[in-house]
């Protein structure tokens, strides 16, 4: 299954919060089923159901996609992996939770409309 590097960091953090219903039907399903994701700096399984979807991200035109690559590449950086890898998942958040700590999180994610609810989750 194809994740984007950064979904890696939305999947933590969701609580079933979307940009429409089926996109959290969507997401549920993808954490459900997802085991060993291919990682990309595209659409992936979670884009699929996004209204901002148009052959990538188009919520702000051809910038947005391009800025959601950014993400996409600075996560995979951050991970020390490259795009086109393949892990378990739970290999990946172990490796996340070496990697990240609420610095990286928030420079890497601070820009992040969905920001504050992922930090909402983590005071408690």
């Amino acid at each position: 299954m194809k994740i984007r590097a950064h979904h890696l960091l939305c999947m933590r953090h969701f609580r079933g919060l979307g940009y429409s219903e089926a996109f959290v039907v969507n997401f549920k399903r993808v954490l459900q089923e997802i085991d060993k994701p291919l990682l990309v700096t595209q659409a992936d399984a979670i884009c699929q159901a996004c209204p901002h979807h148009q052959n990538g991200c188009r919520k702000n035109g051809d910038f947005s996609e391009a800025v959601v690559q950014q993400m996409d590449r600075k996560v995979l950086n951050a991970l020390n992996l490259t795009e086109n890898t393949v892990m378990s998942i739970r290999e990946l958040n172990q490796l996340i939770d070496k990697t990240f700590d609420s610095t990286l999180f928030r420079e890497l994610c601070g820009e992040c409309a969905w920001f504050k609810f992922c930090t909402e989750l983590d005071q408690g």
